[in-house]
């Protein structure tokens, strides 16, 4: 199976979309035609299904590995107030056991003010929190193939809280 014959993800759609709502701003798709490749694009399953929908347009970014690129910018995101389910993965370059310290200096001081206290501490791979009420946040730490960590953090928390995962770097 080649590049081309791999599935895509919700992400890679919207990502061409938002490509053709670029290319139609500029004039280069009528409406009807992006209507009708948005609605491609939304029914594609593999890269190549994909690439066929953006294939007589120009690219913002050379795809010589056959993938689908657009410029990458950082969406906009809402958190809605209350608390809510939540999950976030991060990637970070520090290693397992540098992420935990820092997190162990950082994090829990933090998640102490929104009412939060380390539960369980399982060094350097997981802490749990809990708040009174009920609520349960679970963060892991796991070593990147790049000597780094992905960080995932899930759980019910309020909005303050899941922006703070959400924005969690380096």
């Amino acid at each position: 199976m080649g590049d081309m014959d791999l599935r895509v993800g919700d992400r890679d759609r919207d990502d061409v979309a938002r490509s053709l709502r670029q290319h139609c701003a500029a004039g280069r798709l009528s409406v009807e035609e992006f209507d009708e490749r948005v609605e491609a694009a939304y029914r594609a399953i593999t890269r190549r299904e994909l690439l066929a929908v953006t294939s007589d347009l120009p690219t913002d970014l050379p795809a010589d590995d056959g993938a689908v690129h657009s410029p990458r910018r950082e969406p906009r995101r809402f958190f809605w107030p209350g608390v809510a389910p939540f999950r976030e993965e991060r990637h970070l370059r520090a290693s397992c056991s540098s992420a935990f310290a820092s997190a162990q200096r950082e994090m829990i001081p933090r998640m102490g003010l929104q009412g939060f206290h380390v539960v369980e501490e399982l060094w350097p791979r997981r802490l749990r929190f809990a708040r009174g009420s009920g609520l349960m946040i679970t963060v892991m730490f796991h070593p990147a193939a790049d000597g780094g960590t992905v960080v995932t953090a899930f759980g019910h928390a309020p909005r303050a809280v899941r922006q703070a995962f959400a924005t969690l770097r380096d």
